[in-house]
């Protein structure tokens, strides 16, 4: 047995939405219901991003913002988010500021909280910063979107004395 419906106006065909559209629904049994349909355009939400080496601030001082709640992106670089681990993992700048007094990556700690992210998600998410053991990093996070998968951040070649 075959279903079917008529949809009128057609599904594909653009609407104003500014406007309130009426939609008739006629179903297989020739039974007819109609559906009014409002919406509400709403503006574009602004978020303010802090890149990670705004966050991470110059030399060892703590960070500018600790205890500020931030909005950032980065891509996942390694995680060792179980508890028997870090309970974390660390995000890397795509591109960086090219300034080698500040650092580009930043640890994300979870604690016992799982986020669903893998090594080369683009992410962005909202977190404090805090001062732990001598390291700014982010903590209380929330994932907010997935940006991407995929990325690969190229090593960076360092010579250290000696």
């Amino acid at each position: 047995m075959q279903l079917y419906l008529i949809l009128s106006p057609a599904f594909n065909v653009a609407q104003n939405f500014n406007n309130l559209v009426v939609y008739t629904v006629t179903a297989q049994n020739l039974t007819t219901n109609v559906y009014t349909v409002t919406s509400t355009i709403l503006p574009p939400v602004v978020v303010t991003l802090t890149p990670i080496y705004t966050i991470q601030g110059s030399g060892t001082a703590t960070s500018i913002l600790s205890s500020a709640v931030i909005t950032t992106t980065g891509v996942v670089t390694a995680s060792f988010q179980s508890t028997t681990l870090l309970s974390g993992f660390y995000i890397q700048d795509q591109v960086g500021d090219a300034n080698n007094q500040t650092s580009d990556g930043i640890f994300v700690y979870v604690g016992t909280a799982q986020m669903n992210v893998n090594v080369g998600d683009k992410i962005m998410l909202s977190a404090k910063v805090v001062e732990f053991n001598g390291l700014t990093e982010l903590t209380n996070s929330t994932l907010i979107q997935t940006i991407s998968t995929g990325n690969i951040i190229a090593p960076t070649v360092a010579t250290l004395p000696g």
